[in-house]
């Protein structure tokens, strides 16, 4: 038994309607498996015709769980399920219900054939409303289900219509009124049942003969079918060049020994799979040699062996002759053979041996192993070569055919010899043209005479030493048959009776005269009687014509020489009659139809068709269109019509002008043939206006229309439907000329009804769609993640995101920043395009803290701001010098410099401290500063004691302030005169 597990997938449902649930299984056991029971939160639900409070088991084997709540997302479902050979029970896994908000309808169900339940449709209606379902019927319309004959299995429980073992005749559109207080509604809804795959391969045992073809076709049954895979012993067929697939069919070119075995078709789609089987056997193969012997030249004395190794199939059986004649019989010579290793199919092998002992000089000769089966026949030939006297063996009588070639050898022994020589009547041949002897001795003589070459021959060999030996065949000539043709009348008609004469003018007797109708004896043709008037001739009789006796009539002579056949063709000329007579027929506006109109007879009966035109007996013809494809038009007829080479009617792409009366007429010359008129109908699905607008834009809280026109055979239903809003309830629909006219109103638009309305239009014909956009505008919403993507000492470049939802197209972004320490009112902005989300801000101070938001407009308005953005910019070198920079003399040796900071805003960062520069004044531009580092003391300022100078020179003195940027620029300088001393300091400068 196969293994396989049960499965429950979860299942939908809104609340207040319904879930269903399958207990699913392969599709391989699903025949062989069967429902035992579903357990709901540990509860246990067996079937039953009628509903257990909300659940119901149906007796397809399905779960429906009834007016769902909310609750039942909480419920877990399960099944079990048995095999028929083993009764323990096999546990699915656990599923769910998955509740969904309240909607006017759910999606339809669909359970297929494959499963353990039959086909089950289940729809959901809102309850506590009034409802009737309707199944359109092409014939009879709109039928209500109660009443459409579906034999209890259709039925409305609670709301929902419930289709229980669904067939094939239950696809169709069925549609759902309700109504209420609050107005009506209608729901449409195409159901398709799909049938459960079958696949069987075609045919399902054949043997075929190696080298020959052969085909195998995969029939299908069920839908759909979305792959079709041919395997060989449970393998995918490897790709041979002799190996070929088209239309579910394989066809093998020239079978060979590795294409015996096992062919399956696996046939699948989503739901099912299926698969059929044949097996090929290979049939007759000819034999072949698989070994064979050796020419040798021996002394008299050994032993020989000759062997030789056949196959085929069936196993070949092995004769020798030696120079054409069977080998001598005594007690030296003799044969053997045995089965060999086997191959593939029915044949075999097998080995056969020629066991010469103590070998002679008469044993010499040409010997021949001939390998035969009823697949053919295979043979090899090589001298054995005795040392020794020349010797001819004794030859019996050779059998000639009249009209043929014949061909004699001389069986000579003895090695090595001069000559052989054939006599005929004491005279060496060959004495005519048609006669000739060959080096080896072989006598040929071409088409034999029976007066002629009949008689006596003798054939004499010589060896070196001068010692001949003769030996004398009788040559009987045999007459074949001749037979004198024959020909039946190509005008025969059914009823009529006919008699036809085979004679045989010549050959031997005895005579044996049959006659055969396609291979099968024709006594065995119901009608047809054989008579024999004499040995020489046949006489065969039909009483009565019918198509059975059309075929092909042979005439077999038989006698000792040879079989010889004379052929000629009977037909029945049959007027025609209906295979399958046209009938009325319909086509979707643009849709394809093939209307058959076949007929039989013969000759082939021609099929034509016409189209009425305004006056009655009026027809334009319709020309054929290759392969039915619809290629070829008529006067009058639109291009999209034309006749198939099968006789049918095909249109493609139907239009409303192709709608009319059209005759289909047969005929083949015999008889007044067969003519019908039908009437084809054009059925207009609906379609919508091309023109319609498919976008409309309007304020928030002002009214919108939305609006579709459709057009189409009546009566044609309009549906409003969106997924995000319920303003597809106020909807008005009206009849309108040449169609309907559907109006959805919404009196105050809110943002949330933004997005997809469709509109659908349904007729028994056929659907269609139509989808209207509703933008709802407003200002912009505020920008998001505002962010410093660059950043200086004097710009920042900043980026956001647009806004989230933007129902209109943002016109532009404005950028507004500011000191952290001033107001939005003195702050600056930047302007730029609805489609730019970057901007750059400058000038800016360095190292100073900044606001930054941004805000989108259009022109409705503008939206609120981003959240501020608080970001600093780069420091840089300060960018003045120290003020009130002053220097006095301490000593003659030392100076007291001091001054004040920078202007705050030119510092561009922290100052870290100061760089103070002396120099020689009198040294004019000669000589830099000496820089002393002093760090900082307070935000007002500095001072410093310059040390090592020189008595009574004077200096200038500079400051300059740095951050961690850099230095600043240096102050004016400051001249000063040390003092003087007596006592010279250390030459410092």
């Amino acid at each position: 038994m196969q293994r396989f597990e049960v499965g429950v997938s979860d299942a939908t449902g809104v609340v207040g309607g319904a879930a269903v649930f399958s207990c699913d299984v392969p599709p391989t056991v699903a025949r062989h498996v069967s429902l035992m029971s579903w357990s709901v939160d540990g509860r246990s639900l067996s079937v039953s015709t009628r509903p257990d409070g909300r659940y119901w088991v149906l007796p397809s084997g399905e779960l429906l769980i009834l007016s769902l709540t909310a609750t039942d997302a909480y419920s877990r479902v399960s099944c079990r399920a048995s095999h028929s050979f083993d009764n323990s029970p096999r546990a699915s896994n656990t599923a769910r219900v998955i509740v969904t908000a309240l909607s006017c309808f759910t999606a339809v169900i669909l359970n297929l054939a494959g499963r353990l339940a039959s086909p089950l449709q289940s729809f959901t209606w809102m309850l506590d409303e009034e409802y009737m379902w309707y199944k359109e019927d092409e014939t009879r319309g709109r039928v209500d289900v109660k009443a459409s004959g579906g034999g209890g299995r259709l039925r409305v429980v609670e709301g929902q219509l419930v289709i229980t073992g669904a067939r094939m005749d239950d696809s169709g559109f069925y549609l759902c009124f309700a109504n209420n207080s609050a107005g009506t509604d209608s729901y449409r809804v195409n159901v398709q049942v799909r049938e459960r795959l079958g696949v069987v391969v075609e045919p399902g045992l054949q043997r075929v003969d190696l080298g020959r073809p052969a085909s195998l076709t995969c029939r299908v049954s069920g839908s759909p079918v979305t792959s079709l895979t041919w395997y060989k012993d449970g393998r995918p067929l490897p790709p041979l060049p002799r190996l070929s697939t088209f239309d579910r069919s394989l066809q093998i070119g020239q079978v060979s020994r590795e294409d015996g075995g096992m062919y399956q078709c696996l046939a699948k789609n989503d739901e099912d799979a299926a698969q059929g089987a044949s097996q090929v056997d290979l049939g007759d193969s000819a034999p072949i040699l698989e070994y064979r012997f050796i020419s040798q030249t021996l002394q008299p004395g050994p032993s020989v062996s000759l062997k030789c190794i056949a196959s085929g199939a069936p196993t070949p059986q092995v004769t020798w002759t030696l120079d054409g004649f069977p080998l001598p019989q005594n007690d030296r010579v003799y044969t053997c053979q045995a089965g060999g290793g086997s191959v593939r199919g029915n044949g075999g092998s097998v080995v056969s041996h020629v066991n010469l002992t103590g070998v002679r000089a008469v044993d010499g000769g040409a010997y021949t192993c001939t390998a035969a089966n009823r697949a053919g026949s295979t043979s090899h030939t090589a001298r054995l070569n005795v040392y020794g006297p020349a010797y001819v063996r004794p030859m019996s009588v050779v059998t000639a055919v009249a009209g043929e070639q014949l061909i004699m050898s001389c069986p000579a022994a003895g090695y090595p010899l001069a000559k052989i020589t054939w006599k005929r009547d004491g005279r060496i041949l060959p004495m005519t043209a048609r006669q000739s002897v060959h080096e080896n001795g072989t006598l040929t003589i071409r088409d034999v005479q029976k007066a002629a070459d009949g008689g006596s021959y003798t054939c004499t060999a010589s060896d070196k030493q001068g010692r001949s030996h003769s030996s004398t065949a009788t040559v009987q000539v045999l007459v074949p048959p001749k037979v004198q043709p024959f020909s039946l009348r190509k005008d025969l008609a059914l009823g009529e009776r006919v008699s036809v004469q085979c004679t045989v003018n010549g050959g031997d007797t005895p005579l044996l005269v049959t006659w055969t109708k396609d291979g099968v004896a024709a006594e065995r043709i119901p009608g047809t009687e054989v008579r024999q008037l004499d040995q020489y001739t046949n006489i065969l009789t039909i009483t009565r014509l019918t198509p059975l006796h059309t075929g092909n009539y042979t005439c077999t002579a038989t006698n000792d020489a040879a079989t010889i056949t004379h052929t000629a063709p009977l037909r029945v000329n049959v007027p025609p009659s209906w295979v399958e007579a046209p009938r009325d027929s319909s086509v979707t506006l643009g849709g394809s139809l093939a209307i058959p109109c076949h007929a039989q007879g013969f000759p082939t009966p021609r099929i034509t068709w016409r189209k009425t035109r305004d006056q009655p007996g009026q027809y334009s013809p319709i020309l054929g269109g290759g392969m039915g494809l619809g290629l070829g038009v008529g006067a009058g007829v639109g291009v999209g019509m034309g006749v198939a080479e099968n006789g049918s009617l095909v249109v493609v792409g139907a239009r409303a002008e192709d709608e009319g009366k059209y005759l289909c007429e047969a005929a083949n010359g015999v008889g007044g043939g067969l003519s019908a008129l039908i009437d084809l109908s054009v059925n207009a699905p609906p379609r919508f206006d091309p023109g319609l607008q498919r976008t409309v834009s309007v304020r928030r809280g002002s009214q919108a229309t939305l609006t579709c026109h459709a057009h189409g055979d009546p009566p044609i239903t309009l549906l409003w439907q969106a997924t995000h809003t319920n303003a597809h309830d106020r909807s008005v629909v009206r009849e309108v000329a040449g169609g309907v006219r559907g109006e959805l109103v919404i009196p105050s638009v809110k943002m949330e009804d933004a997005g997809q309305f469709t509109c659908t239009a349904s007729n028994t014909y056929g659907t269609d769609a139509f989808v209207v956009t509703l933008v709802v505008q407003d200002v912009p919403g505020s920008p998001h993640g505002l962010r410093v993507s660059e950043r200086g000492s004097r710009y920042l470049t900043v980026s956001w995101l647009p806004p989230v939802t933007s129902h209109t197209p943002v016109q532009t972004y404005t950028v507004q920043y500011r000191p952290v320490r001033g107001s939005w009112g003195e702050g600056e902005e930047v302007e730029v395009g609805g489609e730019v989300t970057t901007a750059r801000l400058a000038p800016l101070v360095p190292d100073t803290q900044y606001l930054v938001r941004v805000l989108a407009s259009n022109y409705l308005g503008s939206s609120p701001h981003s959240e501020p953005l608080q970001v600093r910019t780069e420091g840089e070198a300060p960018s003045a010098a120290p003020t009130g920079v002053r220097a006095d003399a301490l000593s003659a040796t030392s100076l007291r410099v001091a001054w004040d900071a920078p202007p705050p805003h030119t510092h561009h960062g922290d100052l870290l401290g100061y760089n103070v520069g002396v120099r020689r004044h009198d040294m004019g531009g000669e000589g830099g500063y000496n820089f002393s580092l002093v760090g900082v003391g307070s935000s007002v300022g500095g001072r410093e004691k310059v040390d090592g100078l020189r008595a009574w020179v004077q200096y200038a003195v500079v400051v300059r302030a740095y951050n961690s940027h850099g230095t600043g620029p240096l102050s004016q300088p400051v001249v000063v005169r040390t003092l003087e001393d007596a006592q010279e300091p250390n030459n410092f400068l």
